[in-house]
């Protein structure tokens, strides 16, 4: 076989004559390679038009890739699993005019160079959910490098029929006839493991096999492998009978096998329970392997040999120093794993307050240890330090809300003050990142603190430009200005104000003032007319009080003679103004013809209008 490596060269197969002409086509195609077109296939494409020829524009499944692919060209697809969808026999079906085309799986789904793909962090599965095969490669030469194909059901070669595969892992395939995992074909590093066959091959029929370990299979006759060819390979708990009519060399199984340099040994898996079946250092099939046929990496891309010699197996035991990733980067720490050919399982998050954000808190194994290649490698990222919730500061004292602050690894920011009519002074009535809100150790919050109302000044007895500036100078203005009359303020001067001294405003609130324009000074009414007296009186606001007439010599009738309050009186607008008014002197009565007898009866002092 002609295996694509991990790195993009080309290794040697077996030099039987029965692979010289593959291996010329193989290396016309490899001429040609440059002209070689590449197809994507990415099942968590969201592309509305999906044409295969980017991965913006990959196809969801590997059939539409397959169906426009022609001969030299390749296949990049994207970890994920892929699966039949329609009642086809086979997930992945090459027609007998496909020829040459090869699969590459572990794609992430971003890579520009194939180089870059890694199958082991990036798990491609084509999955026959034990209701068809997995891939009918039909024509000779078409090869799938890095995938786990399994779950197959066919009559025969439930996983795969007839082609070349390397990098890859067949489990869980089911034929109900012969060649349960693989049917024809070569494969070059590839693991078989749990598959079944209803007759012959539970593992491979009919093939041949380079670096290959078959564990766990079963069929009647040639539980791991019937029929064929391999080299380097492990045969582990295959039923019934490890191979049957295979040529066998350095190779390990249970039971002595003739062939070329093979070995009965235990493998010594890492955990074969597990599916892990990279060796340990005490392996007898570490260096019991043989150049003649050998691929140039293993399973994991490992340069063989490391020791001398060939590992048997798909895997390539080697001892690595974990190296210290605690501070790295993500991206750098990943590219260092696979630097160590060890490969990343798990990434979890934590908070750090000291590692910077998604950069390596700690990894499982620790830095020193000595592991096996293929090993997998567990990071702890930081996310930097934990968030904390902003204290809810509204409603607080200004000394309170920066202890709260304080307290919650925060920072006072600048602290504004405000009046406020509904906030008391010095409490924070507005903060910069509401309560609740996660925000990082340190983040300053800014603060809104009420200076409460302006208290209004006095401005009672104040004239009305001293109320003025005082206003001005504690940020007021004056509003509406009403005179009126007051006996008991100034002219001028503020008798009251709207609102009340002490009232707490808002800057530029108006404040409206009553100023004094004093009293009505009573007009001196003496020696008018009645009419006169009371058109004066109305003329000045006041009014026409008690009227009483008295008798006077000297004062003409209907003249005043005196008024109450007297003239120059300051009054109040309204206020009535009495008035005596005269009524001339009394006639002297006609006495001629009248007796003498009775005098006639003068009026007592006291009844006289003058008083006299």
């Amino acid at each position: 076989m002609v295996k694509v490596l991990r790195n993009g060269s080309i290794g040697n197969t077996q030099t039987r004559t029965f692979f010289l002409a593959t291996l010329l086509l193989m290396a016309l195609l490899a001429l040609s390679s440059a002209q070689a077109a590449v197809w994507y296939v990415n099942g968590a494409t969201s592309s509305p038009a999906p044409d295969g020829k980017t991965w913006a524009t990959a196809y969801p499944t590997i059939q539409p890739a397959v169906n426009a692919a022609v001969d030299g060209d390749e296949l990049w697809v994207a970890k994920g699993s892929y699966t039949g969808t329609d009642t086809a026999l086979q997930v992945v079906n090459f027609s007998s005019n496909k020829s040459y085309i090869t699969l590459y799986g572990g794609f992430l789904g971003v890579e520009p160079d194939r180089g870059q793909r890694d199958w082991t962090a990036n798990p491609t599965i084509i999955d026959g959910q034990q209701t068809r095969r997995c891939v009918n490669t039909v024509a000779s030469g078409n090869t799938l490098d890095g995938f786990l194909i399994q779950n197959g059901k066919a009559g025969y070669g439930a996983g795969l029929s007839g082609g070349m595969v390397a990098n890859c892992r067949l489990t869980g395939n089911k034929a109900s006839g012969y060649s349960g995992a693989m049917h024809g074909g070569t494969a070059t590093n590839c693991i078989f493991a749990g598959n079944a066959a209803g007759s012959e091959g539970g593992g491979m029929y009919y093939g041949n096999a380079t670096n290959c370990t078959f564990v766990g299979n079963s069929a009647n006759m040639g539980g791991g492998m019937f029929y064929g060819n391999a080299t380097n390979c492990i045969f582990w708990g295959n039923t019934n009978q490890e191979v049957n009519g295979t040529t066998v060399s350095y190779s390990c199984l249970p039971l002595f096998t003739p062939g070329a340099v093979n070995i009965v040994a235990n493998p010594l898996f890492v955990n074969a329970a597990a599916g892990d079946f990279r060796l340990l250092p005490q392996s007898s099939c570490v260096n019991a392997g043989v150049l003649n046929g050998a691929p140039s990496t293993d399973f994991l891309g490992i340069q063989r040999p490391q020791g001398g010699k060939y590992d048997i197996g798909a895997y390539e035991m080697l001892q690595v120093a974990m190296p210290e990733l605690s501070g790295f980067a993500r991206r750098a720490a990943e590219q260092w794993v696979a630097a160590a050919h060890l490969y990343v399982r798990e990434e979890s998050e934590a908070y750090d307050p000291t590692i910077e954000i998604d950069h390596v808190i700690g990894h499982t194994p620790p830095a020193g240890e000595q592991v096996l290649s293929g090993t997998p490698v567990d990071l702890i990222i930081s996310k930097g330090p934990q968030p904390v919730a902003v204290p809810d500061l509204v409603g607080k004292a200004l000394d309170t809300a920066t202890a709260g602050l304080i307290n919650a690894t925060l920072v006072v920011g600048t602290v504004t003050e405000q009046y406020s009519l509904a906030v008391p002074a010095g409490v924070v009535f507005s903060q910069s990142v509401a309560a609740g809100m996660l925000v990082l150790p340190g983040t300053v919050i800014n603060l809104l603190v009420s200076k409460g109302g302006i208290a209004t000044p006095d401005l009672a007895g104040k004239t009305q430009g001293e109320a003025a500036a005082a206003l001005t100078g504690a940020a007021l203005v004056v509003g509406t200005v009403t005179q009126q009359y007051s006996l008991t303020v100034p002219v001028g001067t503020v008798i009251s104000q709207t609102p009340l001294a002490g009232t707490p405003l808002l800057p530029g609130t108006p404040i409206d003032l009553v100023v004094s324009k004093g009293g009505i000074p009573t007009p001196d009414l003496a020696g008018k007319t009645q009419g006169e007296a009371a058109a004066v009186l109305t003329a000045a606001g006041l009014a026409v009080g008690t009227v009483t007439q008295q008798y006077s010599l000297t004062v003409p009738v209907g003249t005043v003679i005196s008024q109450t309050p007297l003239a120059g009186t300051l009054l109040l607008p309204g206020t009535p103004v009495d008035l005596v008014v005269s009524r001339g002197g009394i006639p002297t009565p006609n006495l001629a013809g009248k007796t003498q007898g009775k005098r006639p009866q003068c009026s007592r002092p006291q009844d006289s209008p003058s008083g006299r």
